[in-house]
């Protein structure tokens, strides 16, 4: 009896373990998909649209970059970024807004799943499908 009980814990230990590294792999994955639709302007998530915000700023004579993501019908989040990188400092931003949208159920990981295929779908020539 013990045993089966460790067992099970174990399984549903490593089961969540499982389901949490999908839904921060998928999250990265919606992230490339929409910074390389939007970097530079608006892109549509989920039915919302959203907005890129990128501003160069001087520090120690080297250019930094700050930047923030949101869509104005989820007025609670606000995904921002840091660094020195434009590129990677807006995918940090879109990967900060989706970890918080996705931690206050704005959207589920099928709705994620779904919107993520839909845009390969439309688009053969997209990032997705050159980190495969």
């Amino acid at each position: 009896m013990k045993l089966f009980v460790i067992i099970t814990a174990l399984g549903l230990v490593l089961t969540t373990q499982c389901l949490a590294n999908k839904k921060t792999q998928l999250i990265h994955y919606i992230a490339k998909e929409i910074t390389w639709h939007g970097e530079y302007g608006n892109v549509t998530f989920l039915n919302n649209s959203c907005v890129f915000d990128v501003y160069p700023k001087l520090e120690e004579w080297k250019f930094h970059y700050q930047s923030s993501f949101s869509c104005p019908s989820w007025p609670d989040i606000v995904g921002e970024a840091e660094g020195r990188c434009r590129l990677s400092t807006s995918m940090k931003a879109v990967v900060h807004f989706l970890t918080k949208a996705e931690k206050d159920e704005l959207f589920t990981y099928a709705e994620g799943k779904f919107w993520l295929l839909s845009q390969v779908y439309r688009n053969k020539d997209n990032i997705v499908f050159s980190s495969l």
